[in-house]
């Protein structure tokens, strides 16, 4: 290989690692390449630039000696970061290349070129892979490639949202299929045989690989299996956790021959692998105690909904069908093995994903403090306890990996002024964010600025795409486009339609509606984004409310709906609005992590105090209500409107209007301070991984019936022992 074919066959590495992601230099060295406006309509996405651009324009950069020198320190910082989760020493008897925490999830939010996340669930994970790999940590991710991901989102003139589902293109979305290897699943005695393909998909130096169904040997209902995310009915929902859980173990186990110390299920979907693992122990001889002791005493499970509807369950009659013959191989009757899933306070015939794994899994934790004592009371009837603070379920608080969400402008600012790195987890370190506080007030307050100028030019991009609601059309394009101005206190609001949610709370009281948006001498704007579930017939009548009134004349240009939320858009989004909003019904929110971001971009938050928010906020960080004690439905809602009217009109837009001589808001401006200063350190993925690796993977080898608690640790971490 001569060097122009070795800086090639680099820069496709690099363009096939999703460490680009986060690391602008790669970014850099393409624009070097192309040119910025080639880069830019590619989507600035590597792996297209590499597929559109002209052979006699690759050939001439790679003769380039300064380029292919640009090119090698790239790669070797690259090639040092992604080797050293493969060269780590194994710990005794747990964590190493071949000995990895087996991470299992449903869904993953890496970039926005690889569509196979929903939402938080999804972020939260691909957050989690990019942080291991910075921390080293030797980490494969399990989950599945959708062909047609989760749905495009369009509004019709009725505010009515319909989905549309393109199909992947497996030639530009940054992954590689495993030649040669074919997973088989067989649940015996049910007459189901799933072939799937395997896709890998690199991030740093961890690997995330996705089994496919989609094989010619399979028949054309199993193919279809994986089309869609969180589609179809409950059969097309069982098989596919199967094909997640129980081919999750057989591939790392038989084809990659990978011995995993603890495996991590990240939301109940992936829980058949414990009856896989079962299964296994019994094949190898034990006995079906010693089977569970050995499961339990290497997994741990995270649950992320409050919500009963939000923990998958399935019907007796269903799962008989394809698990009878397990049972039997297990030892076990069939009432016997429907009560490892049995919810003692739920209905008898249905069996649960979480209680499965909360049975199996010698750890289990809530995403926030608040969220842990939820579930604690929520899940006491499978522990049979009285007290639910004797229920072994506790908390790691969620985070967000900041290099991934913090806007460009703030990354130059701390970069260049402060002299800050982010490298392999120091986001962690609160000393790395504590000169933040010393900024100079016009310094942070223009990048602020620069960041919400690029917020308003993508408006005005989503508006000549139809893409921003209203305003996709002639009547009402003229009037939106001139009310949109930077100017305007920017309040934003994103996250999935729900109706415990609430995106309308602020619409309830019309009249201080319109005193807020309608002010000339004090404009105001309300973003809105988010996608419902194709089968959430609530939620999509919220959305319609919430865009019936965008669409009055008094509001057009005051209240504007982002089409198609997607991380793309997110990023812009949450670090260029000027207030970050949430209202959900206390205690129903688990963690959220929107806020977090917002927070490392200097936005701070007015919201409900509920998940992270509950333990993040205090006086001088952002806002923070709860009409603690009321009951749910119409009187909570007209409380927590006035509430958050009051916070509105009587200290937000003060803050943010009032000036210095300057022209500076220094009151707000120290509100931004503060929240880059404290913030981001303890809400980090790099605490959060570290917490997980330190606090339930270590121990799990060595200590398999305990973690010791750890009430009043830094950060409000807690854990508790866990029952067999």
């Amino acid at each position: 290989m001569n060097v122009i074919e070795e800086a090639h066959q680099r820069l496709k590495e690099l363009a096939g690692n999703l460490w680009w992601t986060w690391h602008e230099e790669v970014a850099t060295l393409f624009c070097a390449l192309a040119g910025e406006e080639r880069f830019a309509a590619c989507g600035r996405k590597p792996l297209r630039l590499l597929a559109e651009l002209p052979p006699s324009a690759l050939t001439a950069a790679l003769a380039s000696p300064e380029f292919r020198q640009q090119l090698e320190d790239v790669y070797q910082r690259f090639a040092a970061q992604r080797d050293q989760s493969r060269t780590i020493a194994r710990e005794e008897g747990g964590i190493g290349p071949t000995t990895p925490v087996a991470y299992c999830c449903m869904e993953y939010a890496l970039d926005d070129s690889l569509p196979i996340y929903s939402g938080g669930l999804g972020v939260l994970a691909g957050d989690h892979l990019k942080s291991a790999s910075d921390l080293g940590l030797p980490l494969v991710g399990v989950g599945l490639l959708y062909h047609k991901g989760y749905f495009v989102q369009r509004i019709d003139r009725q505010g009515c949202q319909g989905e549309i589902y393109p199909t992947l293109n497996l030639n530009l979305a940054p992954l590689t299929r495993l030649p040669g290897m074919t997973v088989r699943i067989t649940l015996p005695g049910s007459g189901l045989t799933i072939l799937a393909a395997v896709w890998k998909v690199s991030v740093g130096g961890v690997e995330l690989y996705l089994l496919d169904p989609d094989l010619e040997g399979n028949p054309p209902r199993l193919r279809r299996l994986c089309d869609r995310l969180y589609g179809g009915d409950r059969r097309t929902r069982l098989l596919q956790e199967v094909l997640l859980g129980m081919g999750g173990v057989s591939l790392l186990e038989d084809h990659l021959s990978l011995r995993p110390s603890v495996w991590h299920l990240n939301e109940g979907h992936s829980a058949f692998l414990l009856l896989e693992r079962l299964q296994r122990a019994i094949r190898r001889g034990l006995t079906l105690s010693e089977a569970k002791t050995e499961v339990l005493s290497t997994s741990v499970f995270t649950t992320h909904t409050p919500i009963a509807a939000g923990n998958e369950t399935f019907v007796l009659t269903l799962l008989r069908h394809y698990f009878k013959g397990m049972a039997t191989e297990l030892g076990l009757d069939w009432e016997a093995f429907a009560d490892l899933g049995r919810d003692p306070s739920g209905s008898p015939n249905e069996f649960s994903m979480t209680v499965l794994a909360l049975h199996l899994c010698r750890a289990s934790n809530g995403v926030s403090r608040l969220h842990g004592k939820v579930a604690r009371t929520m899940w006491q009837g499978v522990y049979g306890v009285e007290d639910p603070e004797l229920v072994p379920i506790g908390h790691i608080t969620n985070g967000v990996h900041v290099p991934t969400w913090l806007g460009d402008d703030f990354k130059g600012l701390l970069r260049n002024r402060l002299g800050l790195s982010l490298e392999q987890g120091a986001e962690a370190e609160p000393t790395t964010w504590n000169k933040a506080g010393n900024l100079e007030a016009s310094t942070l307050w223009n990048t602020h600025l620069a960041q919400k100028q690029r917020l308003f030019e993508l408006l005005g991009e989503l508006q000549d795409q139809g893409a921003l609601v209203p305003g996709n059309d002639k009547a009402t394009a003229t009037t939106v486009r001139e009310r949109l101005d930077p100017t305007a206190l920017t309040l934003g609001f994103a996250r999935r339609f729900a109706t415990y949610k609430r995106h309308c709370l602020l619409l309830l009281d019309r009249k201080r509606l319109r005193k807020l948006l309608c002010n000339p001498n004090r404009k105001v704007v309300l973003l809105f984004a988010g996608k419902a579930h194709p089968a959430d017939e609530g939620g999509k009548a919220v959305l319609q409310q919430l865009l019936t009134v965008a669409r009055e004349k008094e509001f057009l240009g005051r209240i504007l709906f982002l089409q198609n939320y997607d991380m793309a858009i997110a990023k812009i989004l949450i670090g260029g609005v000027d207030v970050w909003v949430n209202t959900p019904i206390r205690p129903l929110e688990a963690s959220g992590t929107s806020g977090m971001k917002a927070a490392c971009n200097a936005v701070p938050n007015l919201s409900v105090l509920d998940g992270w928010w509950d333990e993040a906020y205090a006086n001088g960080l952002g806002w923070g209500f709860s009409n603690e004690g009321t009951k749910e439905g119409k009187r909570l809602d007209r409380l927590d409107n006035a509430t958050l009217f009051g916070l509105l009109e009587q200290q937000i837009l003060p803050a943010f209007f009032e000036r210095d001589r300057d022209g500076l808001p220094m009151a707000w401006i120290e509100l931004m301070r503060r929240n880059l200063a404290e913030l981001p350190p303890r809400f980090s993925t790099s605490r959060m991984v570290a917490e997980y690796r330190d606090l339930l993977y270590r121990p799990c080898p060595t200590a398999p019936h305990y973690v010791p608690p750890t009430k009043g640790r830094r950060r409000g971490t807690r854990l508790s022992p866990a029952r067999g």
